[in-house]
């Protein structure tokens, strides 16, 4: 009954009734439209944010596995240098100041025997004990693959 009195109240007819329930789909229709175009969007800039992100961090890949190819071709070729000569003191402090001046690519390079006596080091100011045996890490890795070594990034005493 009070259905009734309130439809009578606005005086509502069916016209006006299948009037406002289409209003009402329509909003609702507008309102899911925008919602879901807004969830494809975010979803199509995320991937594309994501391909460029990965194309770039294989370009810095590339690069960077290129840079790491040329130092170990630079410390190989010094290797080759100084295996003929390797008491040959001047030789060794001579190709030790191309390594470091040649690339900037290292804070310090040395030469060591097989026992982790330092033979020679550059640069100078760091005034290693040559008597001393070496046992930090990096040193203690290159010791153990016996070829050119570039350690990881580390604090040491040196």
């Amino acid at each position: 009954m009070s259905v009734q009195k309130l439809l009578i109240s606005l005086k509502l007819n069916l016209r006006k009734l299948i009037l406002i329930l289409l209003l009402v789909s329509l909003v609702i229709l507008f309102s899911i439209t925008l919602i879901v175009s807004n969830v494809i969007h975010r979803q199509q800039l995320i991937n594309n944010s994501l391909a460029t992100n990965y194309e770039y961090a294989a370009k810095v890949a590339s690069i960077s596995d290129l840079y790491f190819k040329n130092i170990f071709n630079d410390l190989s070729l010094s290797a080759n240098i100084i295996k003929n000569d390797f008491h040959n003191e001047q030789l060794l402090k001579t190709e030790l100041n191309r390594l470091i001046q040649q690339s900037n690519s290292f804070s310090s390079v040395l030469i060591s025997d097989a026992d982790g006596h330092v033979i020679e080091y550059a640069p100078e100011i760091l005034k290693l004990d040559k008597v001393a045996i070496i046992r930090s890490l990096g040193f203690s890795k290159s010791l153990e693959s016996k070829k050119p070594y570039i350690s990881s990034p580390y604090y040491s005493w040196l």
